[in-house]
């Protein structure tokens, strides 16, 4: 960056620049651009109206801009569920609050004229109102300058685009998350397959990893009809077909969850049956960059005593994953991505989950619920205690301590239940 460049952004009120080193390398040179950017946008800040529910706005327009192809309720497989087993001594407060799980609205809706925005995919609606869904909390799309800022806008390339499009694009989507690839997919795939044209593009992110499009090939959507959205750029679509991601407690349904696993075990050549269901699993986080077992190596040690194998699902290609949960009968994990694979497990698996009580110090949220939401669609037995949280210097993240003593409490619990 020259000089001059940095007296010119001087100018602007507001901006006081980091010192910066005498040899700046690339690295350094990306995080000042995007320092600078973060500041730029923050000069100009709208709040443009948030649509919760494309469907119900739709209602409300004229044919020729929205319409709604299909919509129906989805019942879950239980009306009310049990509260899931734990050692602890309570059981948090969104458990309680989530024991009763009301039809959900599974509808697909089609839009003239919709934009989307940002490697995220956000979507604004014709009359300038923005879909919360893709972001799924209000807050979320809040936080994206595609959201706040009107500079933004300024400077991203426009386009109108003729044809028919459906956008696979979201707030975790750019992450390389295999959870949200997996479970988001499956859920917003199935039976709006059947409703969308056949010349439909399907929107993802740039750079996405191969086993994302193993993932959505496996779906039944081939390279050929994956277009990769520019990061830089507004486009205005002719046709927009849009379908919700919908809640955590709610996404999930019993049918889509077993459409989705029945395409990855014809994928595989995989037979499941009640015979194969035989392997006791434990998930190990120790190739993640955070919420890792601090004292794993004892936590290995007992499970291994009552016949668990470890496993690292980093080093396992998606077919190995859906072999492995396919045989699972128990399966014990701290909470991470790789209990998305749950959707591969047959019904009946037993589900042991270890997570903190303090909720994410970045999302601000406690995960158990959706794994154990997930269990209930599959009919898996879930239950779950509290690791302890243990800070990690200079990272925000947190790593986990877990009590050998619950553990094994836990696990026996589990074990003299099985047949």
């Amino acid at each position: 960056m020259s000089q001059s460049s940095l007296n010119r952004i001087k100018l602007y009120p507001g901006i006081n620049l980091p010192s910066l080193p005498l040899q700046m390398n690339r690295s350094s040179l990306k995080v000042m651009a995007q320092w600078v950017m973060a500041k730029l946008n923050n000069l100009w800040r709208v709040s443009p109206r948030i649509c919760k529910n494309v469907r119900d706005w739709a209602k409300t327009q004229p044919p020729a801009i929205a319409q709604t192809v299909y919509t129906r309720q989805v019942a879950p497989r239980t009306d009310r569920r049990p509260q899931p087993k734990t050692i602890e001594v309570t059981t948090p407060q969104v458990f309680l609050d989530s024991l009763s799980r009301r039809p959900i609205g599974r509808y697909l809706t089609q839009i003239s004229n919709a934009n989307v925005i940002g490697n995220e995919g956000i979507i604004i609606l014709p009359d300038g109102s923005y879909t919360q869904e893709p972001a799924k909390h209000d807050f979320l799309l809040q936080g994206l300058p595609e959201y706040y800022s009107a500079l933004r806008h300024l400077f991203l390339k426009r386009r109108k685009v003729k044809g028919n499009y459906f956008s696979l694009m979201q707030m975790w989507s750019t992450t390389h998350n295999y959870y949200h690839t997996l479970r988001d997919n499956v859920n917003r795939l199935y039976d709006a397959l059947e409703y969308l044209p056949d010349d439909v593009i399907f929107l993802v992110p740039q750079k996405l990893k191969a086993w994302q499009y193993e993932i959505l090939a496996t779906l039944g959507i081939g390279n050929d009809r994956l277009l990769n959205f520019p990061k830089f750029e507004i486009w205005t679509l002719e046709s927009l077909y849009f379908t919700p991601h919908g809640n955590a407690l709610e996404m999930g349904t019993t049918e889509a969850f077993e459409w989705g696993r029945q395409r990855f075990y014809d994928h595989h050549g995989i037979t499941a049956t009640p015979e194969t269901q035989t392997e006791l699993i434990y998930i190990s986080r120790a190739l993640t960059s955070w919420r890792r077992i601090v004292n794993e190596a004892e936590v290995e040690q007992l499970l291994a005593r009552y016949g668990f194998t470890t496993y690292l699902t980093e080093k396992m290609n998606i077919g190995q994953q859906v072999e492995l949960f396919s045989k699972a009968k128990v399966v014990v994990s701290a909470t991470g991505a790789a209990l998305a694979n749950l959707m591969f497990a047959q019904g009946g698996t037993h589900v042991l989950e270890i997570s903190t009580q303090e909720s994410d110090p970045v999302l601000g949220e406690y995960y158990c619920p959706e794994t154990w939401a997930t269990c209930e669609d599959m009919g898996h037995h879930y239950s779950f205690f509290h690791g302890e949280a243990v800070d990690r210097p200079g990272n925000i993240r947190q790593d986990m301590y877990i009590c050998l003593e619950k553990l094994e409490r836990s696990i026996q619990n589990i074990l003299g239940t099985l047949p």
